[in-house]
């Protein structure tokens, strides 16, 4: 699986999400990320024809396709929620969906239980978003602090609302110092585990070279509670070479 953050900034072809299709395994799937016109630019007003184009090349995908993400722009908030509940209400039933509000408003007590219950109506996923690692981090370079700003201060959740789940993990530059948190999200992936549900788990670093290590900690860390197939091998090349996003 591989969550692609490139598709906020511009749609792809279908031809291109047939290419994705074809060179990729049966089990292997994409999270793609609604393009930012239509979550950002306009907001969810007047972009019928652009989110009748996204599910094209969801359709194309097919099953390669894991949740396409909706992420809420900060100045998203509640008095919006009309809108974010017609795009509910209107995406098709058999692709999954996950929404990641960012505004602090959506974390009014009230509000949220509002929006848990409609998402939860309509077999949305909420992002699980945890950015605690990442802001814990104390540094004085600018890079991480860069890094640090540009994510949402919003609480964490760990609650589902779909029969899939998808976490987006922001990871502390010290990989050892990951295994605090990554410690009590394990004890919540072995309960969905349990539940069978579709856990899509996705993990980030400021470092990319950290990403293999950090997968694998956390495989680990799951494997000794709950057995998983193996890793892939990261040393392994992919056939061909690195695939192109367009």
């Amino acid at each position: 699986m591989v969550e692609a953050n490139t598709t906020f900034y511009g749609r792809p072809s279908e031809a291109t999400a047939a290419r994705w299709r074809e060179q990729t395994p049966p089990e292997f799937r994409f999270c793609l990320k609604v393009p930012r016109t239509i979550s950002h630019d306009r907001q969810l007003v007047d972009c019928e024809e652009e989110i009748a184009l996204w599910i094209d090349v969801l359709r194309v995908l097919s099953e390669r396709a894991g949740p396409t993400f909706l992420q809420l722009p900060p100045d998203f908030g509640p008095d919006k929620f009309p809108l974010l509940l017609r795009f509910m209400e209107n995406w098709p039933a058999d692709l999954s969906l996950s929404v990641e509000p960012r505004n602090a408003g959506w974390f009014d007590r009230a509000v949220e239980e509002e929006l848990m219950q409609r998402m939860r109506d309509f077999k949305v996923g909420r992002i699980l978003y945890d950015g605690r690692p990442l802001k814990a981090v104390e540094s004085n370079d600018t890079y991480i602090l860069e890094g640090q700003a540009k994510k949402p201060r919003v609480p964490t959740r760990a609650s589902a609302t779909a029969h899939h789940i998808h976490v987006r993990y922001m990871a502390h530059t010290d990989l050892a110092a990951n295994e605090r948190w990554l410690s009590q999200w394990r004890e919540k992936v072995v309960e969905w585990l349990d539940e069978r549900r579709d856990i899509y788990f996705c993990m980030h670093s400021l470092y990319d070279a950290h990403m293999p290590a950090l997968c694998q900690m956390f495989h680990s860390m799951v494997s000794e509670v709950r057995p998983l197939p193996p890793l892939p091998d990261p040393e392994d090349a992919v056939p061909g070479g690195q695939m192109s996003l367009f």
